[in-house]
């Protein structure tokens, strides 16, 4: 019953990380990511001409007006992305969440904060709107996904969602203070997301956000009083920064065409525009490899289902052999065929019980991937026909060899 086991395990694990192969597929390299992509940006690089315009509520509105019109462009799709230390206080995590965690800096770790007196770390963290969060196929283990229209630029309070290596950290509803572009605002915990969810960022395809707060930038820029710009002003910045995309062969006098048009409408031409080829050549390649290793996958799980099976076959009679001896000396001693077919197949349902016990405790402690459903309803499915296939067959043996002995 072990090669059985083993052969259920093995058939369970392929099917579980064919199915993930797939869905990353599905979600990770579908056609619709299969897009030509722009890397925007604005070029007030002098420090001085930055702050001057962040100090204007006129040329403050133009920005607004600009982030509007991008985000609403029937050309293209504005993916707002930027990573950004935010500083934590009263943080519950360790070091790996560091911002700098890795790097050849290294990181400050936990120090005391001159103003608050308060613990602090600066933690990992990306910011996005709406479109990109759809855009990279974001999705919740738990939770809830932020109401984006009930944040503004305004809001001291913004649900955010965290990776999949806060969950034994924080829970949903949570709350984590932090300074957020010199402002002090309240994290609320509103879900998690799953395990491996990446985007592609800053040349990188696979950003993984594991260990990242994920905070969402509100649909629309409003602007309070002057004395809110030293935020906002970074804010509305950071949200312009991004990357277009348009569908695969879009020519480029059309996007920046579109371009023109929003700065027009805006008043905005501080800007410009990088193409950023390597999204596509990367995506082509990332997206062969995986489909490449999913026929591998699938190859060798038909060898090692040809060969197990085989495998469990000649085990089986051989098995069935040895008791045959047993079973004909009972048979001559006045034992009844269906006796020994029901003694038989009692023996088949404790081995196989016990088979099943092994399967389920290895899903449950070793196996990776317990919550798909697909892969144990198959494993099971195996398991029975297996189990009925071989009490069939070993019925019509022991009649064979009984009623007619060769």
């Amino acid at each position: 019953m072990a090669a059985t086991a083993l052969f259920i395990i093995t058939t369970y694990t392929v099917i579980s990380f064919t199915g993930d192969i797939s869905t990353g597929l599905d979600q990770g390299f579908s056609q619709e990511r299969q897009v030509d992509m722009y890397h925007l940006t604005d070029t007030l690089v002098d420090p001085e001409e930055f702050w001057n315009f962040r100090q204007s509520q006129e040329q403050m509105e133009t920005i607004a007006s600009f982030y509007q019109e991008l985000t609403s462009s029937e050309t293209f799709t504005f993916l707002s992305i930027f990573n950004q230390p935010l500083f934590a206080h009263d943080f519950m995590g360790g070091e790996t969440f560091d911002a700098s965690f890795g790097t050849e800096s290294g990181g400050q770790g936990e120090y005391i904060d001159d103003i608050s007196g308060r613990k602090t770390r600066a933690v990992k963290s990306i910011q996005l709107n709406q479109q990109a969060f759809q855009f990279y196929g974001l999705t919740l283990s738990s939770g809830s996904v932020p109401q984006w229209n009930s944040i503004t630029p305004q809001s001291i309070e913004i649900p955010v969602v965290l990776g999949h290596d806060y969950q034994e950290i924080y829970s949903v509803g949570d709350i984590i203070d932090v300074e957020y572009y010199f402002r002090e605002t309240t994290l609320r915990v509103s879900g998690f997301l799953e395990e491996g969810s990446s985007i592609y960022l800053q040349g990188t395809f696979n950003t993984y956000l594991d260990d990242q707060i994920v905070i969402p930038y509100p649909q629309s820029l409003s602007l309070s009083d002057s004395s809110a710009f030293e935020h906002e002003g970074i804010l509305f910045f950071a949200m312009i920064g991004g990357n277009i995309v348009a569908p695969q062969g879009t020519s480029e006098e059309m996007i920046l065409s579109s371009l023109s048009e929003t700065a027009t409408a805006s008043h905005f031409h501080d800007y410009t525009l990088l193409n950023v080829p390597t999204y596509l050549i990367e995506f082509t390649l990332m997206r062969n490899l995986v489909r490449d290793n999913l026929a591998t996958l699938i190859a060798l799980g038909v060898v090692i289902t040809i060969t197990l099976g085989a495998s469990l076959s000649f085990l089986s009679r051989a098995l069935l052999t040895q008791r045959s001896h047993r079973y004909r000396i009972l048979w001559t001693s006045g034992a009844s065929l269906h006796g020994l077919v029901k003694k038989n197949t009692l023996y088949l349902v404790g081995e196989y019980a016990a088979c099943a016990g092994v399967v389920l405790m290895a899903r449950l402690v070793l196996l990776p991937n317990i919550q798909n459903i697909t892969a144990l309803t198959v494993a099971s499915l195996m398991l029975s026909t297996i189990f009925i296939t071989e009490a069939f067959s070993h019925r019509v043996i022991i009649h064979r060899k009984l009623v007619k002995p060769t």
